[in-house]
């Protein structure tokens, strides 16, 4: 099933697709999950993370499927027009909540370890579908996957998917941001990345925010494992890829 967004007098169905469906009712959201581990994190994180305003979890129970019900989150959207440094402060904030204990550290590096194969499995598929500029693509899976390959993270808690959608803000700043099943152990330019993929020009205000400890190369690598990983899925979803395919030259120029 495709997305949806179907308006009734009780109800707002926000998504629906095979994995997962969000429906809205009156100030309250219900999530439906099918992937019982992605649930417990949403969980783990709504209940645990304090250094940024999150929703407030009003009722679960686990699945298959889980079903979670939340506080609506307080604030707008973020738009490019908002001041972003705020943002990477509240990003700072967020990737200094928790520190990782030893058993932590072995998926989170062993994540890292693995994007060079995910890398290559994108421009296989890339090559196999005949999608775009083969070559182009070639090119950054070969460059990204060797910078994955000498980059040493050091593992902090991220969001896992913190894209602009995900972000709320008022006239202080970020008042709360949402959806929290990818979040876990991970390189802290993993968050950054998602958050400024289709703002670029954006990535200088993110950093000022942030402080010290960012890479631009790391934020690059991400930018083009994240987009390629999006072309495939919006490519097998049914969705159109056409914009995020003229995207793609960017990424090879920003590293020039």
């Amino acid at each position: 099933m495709g997305e949806a967004a179907v308006t009734n007098s009780l109800i707002e169905v926000v998504s629906a697709n095979d994995a997962r469906s969000v429906a809205k009712a009156g100030d309250v959201f219900l999530k439906v999950e099918t992937d019982p581990a992605r649930a417990e994190r949403e969980v783990r994180a709504l209940r645990s993370v304090t250094t940024v305003a999150v929703p407030e979890l009003l009722w679960y129970r686990a699945g298959p499927p889980a079903v979670l019900i939340t506080s609506a989150a307080l604030g707008r959207a973020l738009t490019p027009d908002d001041d972003w440094r705020a943002v990477g402060s509240a990003l700072a904030s967020l990737h200094a909540a928790f520190a990782p204990s030893a058993e932590d550290l072995v998926p989170a590096n062993a994540a890292v370890a693995a994007h060079p194969l995910h890398l290559d499995a994108y421009a296989e598929w890339f090559r196999d579908h005949g999608v775009g500029d083969v070559a182009l693509v070639e090119r950054l899976t070969r460059a990204a996957a060797q910078f994955f390959a000498a980059h040493g993270a050091a593992p902090v808690f991220v969001h896992g998917d913190f894209q602009p959608d995900h972000v709320f803000v008022d006239g202080s700043g970020v008042s709360c941001i949402i959806d929290w099943a990818d979040s876990g152990f991970g390189d802290r330019h993993q968050d950054i990345a998602v958050l400024t993929l289709d703002h670029p020009d954006r990535l200088d205000e993110v950093i000022a925010g942030y402080g010290s400890g960012l890479d631009r190369q790391a934020v690059w690598a991400y930018w083009v494992l994240r987009r390629l990983g999006a072309i495939r899925w919006l490519n097998d979803y049914g969705f159109p890829i056409d914009a995020s395919l003229a995207a793609l030259p960017a990424l090879e120029e920003f590293v020039r």
